[in-house]
């Protein structure tokens, strides 16, 4: 289709190429747009569609026949570049010049784009009011057809008017979906319409109007510094009591050590006298004496070291205590209250933050 609608596009454009246009143009820019249209078909039928839809849209800026916008439509569509392509294949339907068997071959063309591509049908309360979609202008209202073609997501909606007011609507799209859009210019302070519901299949409108955030003067003020001063303050106590609790484990365990290591030297001198280790018959219990003694020792050496590291604790904990100071501001927090604002009514977050 595309070869048989290249060299009729180039016939009507040597020809006859939406006469009005070509009567305005000069012989310079008639030359241009042949040179640059043969270039294009010559590009496209050699697969290289990426340069055919660039010199097609340098022709389609200077004369944007219904056979040239076609032909840029099916580049686009073989790029993948399915918004381009639905916008342009619309176009060509709608064109006055296009003839019935092209305009049935956009059509066809269209459905299989449509597959890929979400569809807006936007309805604009007032005439004239600039229409975007995403920021991007879509040119006064009404919208040619009425429909604007994204990407499957979620776009932002808007159209505004100087005197009139203006309307934002967020709304969710999938591909071969529509959705109906009725964005209902208002100014500030006065209801905007609701949105008209979906097509079948399309997700609804969401209202996205901003919220207006204003000052808070009257939430109480707290101590911003209370959370993590008593975190300090709480852990430090709680390692200086956990190290002297440690440390009178281990001095009670070496009280008992070093009274059964007494017991025991009492027994052995009572037994086998003064020297009582030199005999052999009381080796054994002089070895659990040593035991014990080592034992002391050892807890002693790790009640003495938990005792220095509680006293340490104890110091710096204190210190924080009496050199770290709460501090005081505005509290931070937030109001919901109903609120009218230049896109509709919605509701206002007030508050510190």
């Amino acid at each position: 289709m595309i070869v048989r609608t290249c060299v009729l596009s180039l016939v009507l454009l040597l020809t006859v190429p939406a006469q009005a246009q070509t009567n305005a143009l000069d012989q310079d820019t008639i030359q241009f747009v042949r040179r640059t249209f043969n270039a294009a078909n010559v590009a496209y039928d050699a697969g290289d569609y990426e340069q055919a839809r660039k010199l097609y849209s340098q022709v389609h800026k200077i004369n944007a026949t219904a056979n040239i916008t076609y032909n840029l439509a099916r580049a686009e569509q073989k790029l993948s570049k399915f918004v381009d392509a639905a916008r342009h294949f619309s176009a060509c339907i709608r064109a006055e010049d296009a003839q019935p068997g092209l305009r049935q071959s956009a059509r066809e063309a269209l459905q299989e784009v449509e597959r890929h591509v979400g569809k807006l049908t936007v309805d604009v309360s007032v005439d004239g009011a600039d229409v975007f979609v995403d920021g991007e202008s879509f040119g006064p209202s009404p919208i040619p057809g009425q429909t604007a073609y994204v990407m499957p997501g979620r776009h932002v909606l808007s159209a505004r008017k100087d005197a009139v007011g203006e309307a934002t609507r967020t709304v969710e799209v999938e591909a071969a979906h529509s959705v109906a859009v009725a964005l209902k210019l208002a100014m500030a302070g006065s209801q905007q319409g609701d949105v008209a519901g979906p097509n079948v299949g399309a997700h609804p409108a969401i209202n996205s109007g901003p919220t207006i955030i204003q000052p808070q003067s009257d939430l109480p003020t707290i101590d911003t510094s209370t959370s993590a001063r008593s975190i300090v303050l709480w852990t430090g106590a709680g390692l200086t009591l956990a190290s002297f609790g440690v440390a009178t484990v281990f001095g009670l365990k070496a009280g008992a050590s070093s009274n059964d290591a007494e017991q025991m030297s009492d027994t052995l001198r009572n037994q086998y006298g003064a020297n009582a280790c030199s005999n052999p018959s009381a080796s054994a219990v002089c070895m659990q004496r040593d035991v014990l003694l080592a034992d002391k020792a050892d807890a002693l050496r790790v009640a003495n070291r938990t005792l220095w590291v509680g006293g340490f604790l104890g110091v710096v904990t204190a210190g924080v205590f009496f050199v770290w100071r709460p501090t005081t501001q505005r509290a931070s927090g937030a109001m919901l209250a109903p609120q009218l604002a230049r896109e509709g009514g919605g509701i206002s977050v007030v508050g510190r933050f």
